[in-house]
């Protein structure tokens, strides 16, 4: 998937075992997500090995944004059978970012597309998105693209 609008290449696809320390660093430049992520000896092997077991599930997809080659973006969707509103394929986008220094040049935009894409070829009958609530600017964004407040989630540390 690519869009030509973006000085440069853009290109959206499934991410690789040697994208993770960009995609950590990613989450980690996130301060309003708050999930005390970072890419270091210590955390290395428990990124790596969550990334074997999500690649080696056919619901899961982590995807990269790359400009010129570098990573700029990333998401992961998880695809799930549902029988609520008769049955069916449903859809979650989970843990969309973009580098700090690449937010609003469209690289967003361009992964919800992608996302959109993807669910839909996968015959998913929605595409539902999660954000942590202090993510405002994510929220602002979100709404402009089209996608509604529809549920409220609860979530309890274990």
């Amino acid at each position: 998937m690519t869009d030509g609008s973006f000085p440069g290449s853009l290109t959206i696809a499934r991410a690789g075992a040697d994208d993770l320390e960009a995609i950590i660093a990613i989450y980690a430049d996130d301060a309003a997500g708050g999930h005390g992520d970072g890419w270091s000896e210590a955390t290395a092997p428990r990124y790596r090995a969550v990334f074997a077991r999500l690649d080696a599930n056919p619901d899961y997809a982590l995807y990269t944004a790359r400009l010129d080659g570098r990573v700029v973006g990333t998401f992961l969707l998880h695809f799930y059978e549902t029988l609520v509103g008769i049955g069916g394929r449903s859809c979650t986008l989970h843990a969309v970012g973009v580098a700090a220094d690449c937010r609003g040049r469209g690289i967003g935009t361009a992964m919800l597309a992608a996302a959109e894409e993807a669910a839909r070829a996968r015959g998913a009958r929605s595409l539902r998105l999660t954000s942590a609530l202090p993510r405002e600017d994510a929220h602002r964004f979100y709404r402009a693209a089209g996608y509604i407040e529809r549920y409220r989630a609860f979530a309890k540390r274990l």
